[in-house]
């Protein structure tokens, strides 16, 4: 494993994608850092991390063959594992917030976002972003987050949980198989925050609205029951509404 330590960056994934464009760069290079300054989630939103605190890394993969119709196949597949690897820490309540939130309870403990380079209609490398609350208590104004320490974990050491993380993701993203795309769904179903429940959601057109969360379809989006009938919505198409106020 190829993993460049920094103590400071404004976001890793943005210094590997800057030494991708300055040539060439290992494949399964990693970067790592206990203070990121300027980290980000989907749709632009801002990851607030204390510094010496939290887990922020991202890894940078080839691929030979990668349909960029598939895409959203990583993102469940590292989603799941990043799951099961917190579940088997003690995290027994670990759920995936559509599109790439690492959900215990109601709130956020960490996140995956996956950045594509994109040849013609496949997809030839990807900068996998990971960060993980581990120490941090304060979160500001943000209320629907937590940290494994306020979930009652005790981590001994931020190098030895950031090493565990690594390896998993290094060897699930070594056994990455596009054949698996069932089995991969499935596992993310199953997994899925809110799944079969009712929530309320934010629309650009509907509003505010209470919808039955049925899923995902192929293209990663979120599939919901609106009005007893079946509804997809893309990234920036809805929101997860906590604190409804009508």
């Amino acid at each position: 494993m190829n993993r460049i330590d920094l103590p400071q960056c404004p976001s890793t994934s943005d210094h590997l994608k800057a030494l991708i464009a300055h040539g060439e760069l290992m494949d399964g290079t990693w970067v790592t850092t206990p203070n990121q300054t300027s980290g980000r989630g989907q749709r632009g939103n801002t990851w607030i991390s204390s510094p010496d605190s939290n887990i922020s890394a991202s890894v940078y993969k080839t691929w030979r063959v990668f349909p960029v119709e598939k895409s959203f196949l990583l993102s469940q597949y590292i989603a799941t594992v990043l799951v099961e690897w917190l579940t088997d820490l003690g995290l027994t309540e670990t759920r995936l917030k559509w599109p790439n939130d690492l959900f215990v309870g109601t709130k956020k403990v960490g996140g995956v976002l996956i950045e594509n380079g994109v040849h013609g209609k496949n997809i030839s490398y990807s900068v996998i972003g990971i960060g993980i609350n581990v120490y941090q208590r304060e979160f500001g104004s943000v209320s629907q987050a937590t940290s494994l320490a306020l979930e009652g974990l005790r981590i001994d050491g931020l190098e030895g949980i950031t090493s565990s993380l690594l390896g998993i993701i290094t060897q699930a993203i070594d056994e990455f198989d596009l054949q698996q795309e069932k089995s991969i769904t499935e596992a993310f179903l199953q997994h899925m925050y809110a799944r079969g429940t009712h929530h309320w959601f934010e629309n650009k057109q509907l509003g505010l609205f209470q919808a039955v969360v049925l899923g995902t379809d192929k293209q990663g989006q979120l599939v919901l029951e609106v009005d007893k009938q079946p509804m997809s919505f893309g990234l920036q198409e809805v929101s997860w509404v906590f604190t409804p106020t009508p």
